[in-house]
Parts: C-alpha cells; sequence; structure tokens
C-alpha cells in the first residue's frame, strides 16, 4: 500500500484534486516508497517462470494504478460534484461488478 504514496500524490495534481505538494514532500514519498521496496524485496521467493513474474508484476502495476484514479475520481466528485459518499461507493461498486462479470463470462 505505501508504494501507492507517489502515484496517488502525483495523479491528485494532475486532476486538480490538489494544490500541489512540496519538493520535500515527492523526496519523502520516494524515499518511503524506496523503503517499501527493499524490504520487500526478494520476499516472495518462487519457481515461476520470468515471464509469470513479468506478468504478475504487471497486473499489479494496473490495480495500483486504477486505484489511484479510482481514488481521485470519487474525491472529484464528492467535492466538486455534490455528490454523495454512499452514491459513488454504490456507482463504483456497480461499475466493478460489471467488469468483473463481463471478464469471468470471457467477453
Amino acid at each position: 500500500k505505501s508504494s501507492k504514496l507517489l502515484p496517488t500524490m502525483v495523479v491528485s495534481c494532475l486532476m486538480g484534486n490538489s494544490a500541489g505538494y512540496r519538493g520535500r514532500d515527492y523526496v519523502a514519498a520516494l524515499l518511503i516508497c524506496t523503503g517499501a521496496t527493499i524490504f520487500s524485496y526478494r520476499s516472495g521467493r518462487s519457481d515461476a517462470p520470468a515471464d509469470r513474474a513479468l506478468m504478475g508484476v504487471l497486473l499489479l502495476a494496473a490495480a495500483g494504478f486504477a486505484e489511484v484514479v479510482s481514488m481521485n475520481l470519487s474525491q472529484r466528485l464528492m467535492h466538486g460534484g455534490g455528490v454523495t459518499a454512499s452514491s459513488v461507493m454504490l456507482r463504483q461498486n456497480f461499475c466493478c461488478l460489471v467488469v468483473t462479470a463481463a471478464l469471468t463470462c470471457g467477453f
């Protein structure tokens, strides 16, 4: 979870959800992400082929990016669009249900 800090800060600024961060905030976030990476390096050794490991990293990165964008869109809707938190959550859950059902059925 701590590795999503830096992408969250960048996407938040790009979407206009925050006034921006100072340089030292980005350095601190980078150090936290680097520390988490070093800590977890080689923690889950397996005999999986390299292409499977790469696919896992790509899927994990895509999921992290999707969560960062989703979180910032939710914040924008609640603060700028006047949508309630429960309405945002209901809409997100419905969209996730539709996508999951489509992927499960092979569409």
